[in-house]
């Protein structure tokens, strides 16, 4: 099996980092991707062409399975397409949708096979999406 990380801040690329030690303890193969410093952007189109390149990346490279790592701005994005192409997907590091932005749930569900969350209170928060949502601390 191929999994792909892919992380686009330095917050993203340590805990890419752990999974990736983690993942390797177990024989997979395994291929870390770092997007960049995607929050400084700031062109949308800029932004949209590096969901395409990344996911063409992904595609090429032949993965099995991805992770996308916290920056939902693009990782959900990026999540969405990759899903639509028959890859699964897991996002790590749920969005603070408790915070604000509540109504994005649906839509980060429809966007990934299931979701790793930091806090002990998120995978409720689910629920009623039938997203499959863990608390992975």
């Amino acid at each position: 099996m191929r999994v792909v990380l892919i992380s686009a801040e330095a917050s993203g690329h340590r805990l890419g980092q752990a999974l990736a030690t983690e993942l390797d303890a177990t024989h997979l193969r395994l291929d870390l991707a770092a997007v960049g410093p995607v929050e400084t952007l700031g062109l949308v189109s800029r932004a949209l062409r590096t969901v395409r390149d990344v996911e063409a990346t992904v595609l090429a490279m032949g993965a099995d399975r991805v992770v996308t790592i916290d920056a939902p701005t693009l990782n959900l994005r990026l999540a969405a397409r990759l899903r639509r192409r028959g890859i699964r997907v897991l996002h790590w590091v749920s969005p603070q949708i408790w915070a604000w932005r509540g109504y994005r749930r649906h839509r980060i569900a429809r966007s990934v096979d299931a979701l790793g969350c930091l806090l002990p209170f998120e995978p409720a928060l689910y629920r009623d999406t039938g997203l499959h949502a863990v608390f992975t601390g």
